[in-house]
């Protein structure tokens, strides 16, 4: 079993937090949507593969939150990826 850095679980609570605040403020997040989302619901957003976001995880290009082996995407990292598109 893996041991939970409680450290990592309350930076995560403060990341989220934080995201849904900034969101809330700019209007822009439903009230539903999810603050962090898996590879491959992220991939769906952009119209990337699985794969691609990985290696622009990899690459620096998307910030990502480790849970473990676990991988999730702030969703505000995927809106910022969208406004460097010009999306």
């Amino acid at each position: 079993m893996t041991a939970i850095n409680p450290l990592d679980v309350l930076m995560e609570r403060v990341a989220d937090r934080a995201a849904e605040l900034v969101l809330e403020r700019l209007g822009t997040r439903p009230a539903d949507a999810p603050l962090v989302l898996t590879v491959e619901r992220a991939a769906a957003l952009i119209d990337k593969t699985p794969v691609a976001v990985r290696k622009m995880i990899q690459r620096g290009q998307l910030r990502c939150v480790r849970d473990g082996r676990r991988v999730r995407i702030p969703r505000v990292e995927i809106d910022r990826y969208l406004e460097r598109l010009g999306a």
